[in-house]
């Protein structure tokens, strides 16, 4: 069951990977700016970067004893 419930959880994270590095949600970051001429797509990319990451090291914590 767990090694089951597991293999879920990768695939919604590649789902959402997929969807946070998709051209049209790219397209929204780059639209926005943190200030007057300074894109926020670095820190938009660097982010969700990270949060794939941290998430897919959470769900690989879980499966070991």
């Amino acid at each position: 069951m767990q090694g089951d419930r597991s293999r879920r959880r990768q695939l919604a994270l590649l789902i959402v990977a997929a969807l946070l590095f998709n051209a049209p949600v790219l397209a929204v970051a780059d639209r926005l700016a943190l200030l007057p001429g300074v894109p926020l797509t670095p820190v938009y990319l660097f982010t969700a970067w990270l949060a794939v990451i941290l998430l897919c090291a959470l769900n690989l914590r879980e499966r070991q004893p």
